[in-house]
This record gives C-alpha cells, sequence and structure tokens, in this order.
C-alpha cells in the first residue's frame, strides 16, 4: 500500500497491485482483494496478471498437481532433455505462482533448460537475475556460488589440441525438425553399434541450440579413430557415408556445448587439415 502511494517505476505498478491482491486474499480482505483484482482487470486487460484473475485454471491447463508435484514433473522433462518444453512450462508457472516460496526453484531449472539451449551467456543472465531477485533463498545461494566458483572455470571458449585427451566423439549434426530422420539414422547406426565388441561405444541424441540436433558416438580412444569411425564400422549405406561428421575430444565436446561455437571449432578442423 506505502509503495503504491509513492513515485515508483512504473513497471513496478502492476507487480505490485498483483501482490497487494494476494495479501489481501490471504488475510480474508475479499472487498479490499476484489478492488484491486477488478483494477488489474480492467486496466491491465492485456497483462498475463489479468488473464490469471479471469481465469487462473487455464493458465495451468487445469493441472491439479501442487506446484511441487509439477516442479518435479518438470525436472523430469528437464533430464529428458525436454528444453523448449521446460522453459514454456516454467513461465507459465512463474506467472502462475507469483509471489510463492517455490518460485525461485522453477527459474533455476528454466535457466539451466536456457543454458542447454543458447550456451553460457544466458546462464550467466538467468544466474543474475536469481541473485538480484531473489538473494535470500536457497536457489539465490546458489546462483551465487555458480557464477563466482564455477562460471569462472567456463568462461574460455578455445578448444585446446585437436589430438588432446583419452576420449573422442564423433557428431552427425542434423536439423533439430528433422526428427524422423535422426530417429531411423541412430537406429540403422545403433545396430553396428550394437555388434562392436572391441570398442564399448555408446549412441546418444544430444541437444545443440535451437536448430540442430547431433547424433553422437563416444567412447572413440583417439581422434584417428573418431574421424575414420564409419570405415571402422564397415558401414555402408550412402545415406551414412554421405552424411557430414566431425570428430571431437571430450573436453573440446564440453567448451562446444558451453559456448555454442560450432563454426569456430569446424575453422579449427579445417585449419589442421
Amino acid at each position: 500500500e506505502f509503495l503504491l502511494g509513492v513515485d515508483i517505476d512504473n513497471r513496478l505498478i502492476l507487480p505490485v497491485k498483483y501482490n497487494l491482491y494476494k495479501t489481501y486474499v490471504s488475510i480474508d480482505s475479499i472487498a479490499l482483494a476484489n478492488k484491486i483484482k477488478f483494477d488489474i482487470i480492467d486496466n491491465y486487460s492485456d497483462s498475463r496478471y489479468a488473464k490469471i484473475l479471469e481465469n487462473p485454471q487455464v493458465i495451468l491447463n487445469n493441472d491439479e498437481r501442487t506446484p511441487e508435484q509439477r516442479y518435479k514433473s518438470l525436472y523430469k522433462s528437464f533430464r529428458e532433455a525436454k528444453y523448449f518444453e521446460v522453459i514454456s512450462m516454467c513461465e507459465k508457472e512463474i506467472l502462475a505462482l507469483e509471489g510463492e516460496d517455490i518460485i525461485p526453484k522453477f527459474e533455476l531449472l528454466k535457466t539451466l533448460a536456457t543454458a542447454r539451449l543458447y550456451g553460457i551467456k544466458s546462464f550467466k543472465k538467468g544466474l543474475s537475475y536469481i541473485l538480484l531477485n531473489y538473494p535470500n533463498s536457497k536457489e539465490g545461494q546458489e546462483a551465487e556460488k555458480i557464477l563466482k566458483d564455477v562460471i569462472p572455470t567456463m568462461e574460455n571458449p578455445n578448444f585446446t589440441n585437436l589430438s588432446e585427451g583419452s576420449s573422442f566423439k564423433t557428431i552427425f549434426p542434423f536439423s533439430s525438425s528433422d526428427s524422423n530422420l535422426i530417429h531411423d539414422f541412430k537406429s540403422y547406426l545403433g545396430k553396428f553399434i550394437d555388434k562392436e565388441t572391441i570398442l564399448e561405444l555408446t549412441l546418444s541424441e544430444d541437444i545443440y541450440d535451437i536448430n540442430t540436433t547431433f547424433v553422437v558416438i563416444h567412447g572413440l580412444k583417439s581422434i584417428n579413430g573418431a574421424i575414420g569411425l564409419v570405415e571402422l564400422l564397415g558401414l555402408q549405406e550412402d545415406e551414412i557415408l554421405a552424411k557430414s561428421h566431425f570428430a571431437i575430444s571430450a573436453n573440446n565436446y564440453r567448451t562446444l556445448q558451453i559456448h555454442k561455437n560450432l563454426e569456430m571449432y569446424l575453422e579449427k578442423i579445417n585449419n589442421k587439415k
């Protein structure tokens, strides 16, 4: 109430009113709550706050689970690399649960998912936002620790020597929209990998960014082995042989995923050739 009586930034007025509405509801001041509610609906009709007040069930798609249960479900989706879904649903939860103690958990999960798609710059931006807005929460303290202790170890975008390392990967890039092609490609490769008994190879589908998905073969012991993997497996399928691919060490792959600098790595490969 005090904030609404002083000169504050215009962008803060609507969140202040919404939180005041929730406060009135929590202390059973229904008349005052309704006054604020209809003020938001009438004067900020295009805002998501107004949409929540008009029909909160639509915002959550009639989801009757508790916030904790919804968080666990989204965390499971995160572990399954469904980053687009996680970001979208976290945004809805953050808005619908405005003012609740669990909000920082959704903010951190959203930040982690965003980082997987857009790299370290987005990661730092999200962590800084959490630290600024939820400094006393567990997630705010965790964000501060990551910014202080972890981010500095990730800042260097440069790649190490191409042949340096004990573990290497063969990467096949695809457009993320080609889901059927990716599935068929993985199935075909999987048959040959299962037959390979000398090397302990594994196969994964890794999201690189919003447009690109990698099919990755893990477990190679040298850069030359990763480069010559197609020949090693005895692959004869024209589509496989013609598919562009490149080799990379585990350490350089980590750098690639953190900084999303694929062009920089491919240029390094070409210069080496």
